[in-house]
């Protein structure tokens, strides 16, 4: 029997998620989410973007309703869990594919966006969410993000933290520490 395929993605959502409520069953969320790698290239000495790739992110449950509470189009997200491809037929008769993960861990990715953090009690039987003792914070009160402000003055501006680790070398960080992989 294969084994699972666990993968963790970095990427912006491409949708506001639509939670989906069905009498008798658990709550259910599908959300895409767009990954673009980027690389350095050393010839052209400029960072070149890649493919964007498309994940379906389906999830049940309480993550679900969590899900759908925190993230919103455009959100930079961490995706962690279970690999799969959904095959479908096309309008024309013929066959296409779509990559789906099934969510262990689902976090807003905090080097692109500030984070607050709020536990929640779900009553089981209605879903209901005990709020009492939280402060609401509009978003006047969010401390500004220098990046914003960077891409207000130059719309083509560059993100500086992108994620990638170069080396003068050109080695990988594994081949830097020389781990054992």
């Amino acid at each position: 029997m294969p084994k699972d395929v666990e993968v963790t993605i970095q990427g912006h959502v491409g949708q506001t998620p639509t939670l989906y409520l069905n009498d008798g069953r658990p709550p259910f969320v599908s959300v895409s989410v767009a990954t673009t790698p980027r690389y350095f290239d050393r010839k052209s000495q400029e960072w070149t973007d890649g493919a964007t790739q498309w994940y379906a992110v389906k999830a049940n449950g309480d993550l679900a309703t969590n899900i759908s509470e925190s993230v919103h189009k455009g959100d930079a997200v961490l995706v962690q869990g279970r690999l799969s491809f959904h095959v479908y037929e096309t309008k024309d008769g013929g066959s296409g594919w779509e990559p789906v993960i099934r969510p262990t861990a689902f976090g807003v990715e905090i080097s692109r966006a500030v984070a607050s953090v709020r536990k929640v009690r779900r009553d089981a039987a209605d879903g209901s969410v005990d709020v009492s003792g939280l402060a609401e914070v509009s978003d006047e009160e969010a401390p500004p993000d220098p990046l914003d402000d960077a891409l207000e003055q130059d719309p083509d501006a560059e993100d500086p933290n992108d994620g990638t680790s170069q080396f003068e070398d050109g080695q990988s960080l594994v081949e830097k520490v020389g781990a054992p992989f």
